[in-house]
């Protein structure tokens, strides 16, 4: 899913002005995925009712080490009722 910039401004004017150093290599530019992932839960015998959480990517633009934050705390998803994480 298209990640809509837009609705991250606001996270990052507060958090990202100035972005952390990558833990690795020390760099301090990064890439945004302009995506909406997902990180899935683990199920070795079924893939119902398996739980989703939709994230937003940042990948160092020298090492290329990955760090990803709740696209609901920060946003740009809508939490559903049936939700219970950020």
């Amino acid at each position: 899913m298209k990640l809509n910039t837009k609705k991250l401004k606001p996270w990052l004017n507060k958090f990202w002005d100035n972005p952390p150093a990558c833990m690795i290599c020390k760099n301090e530019d990064w890439a945004l995925l302009e995506r909406i992932c997902e990180l899935t839960e683990y199920n070795l015998n079924s893939s119902q009712g398996i739980l989703t959480v939709p994230i937003v990517v940042f990948a160092c633009s020298n090492c290329g080490y990955i760090i990803s934050f709740s696209a609901i705390a920060l946003g740009v998803v809508e939490k559903q009722e049936t939700d219970n994480l950020t």
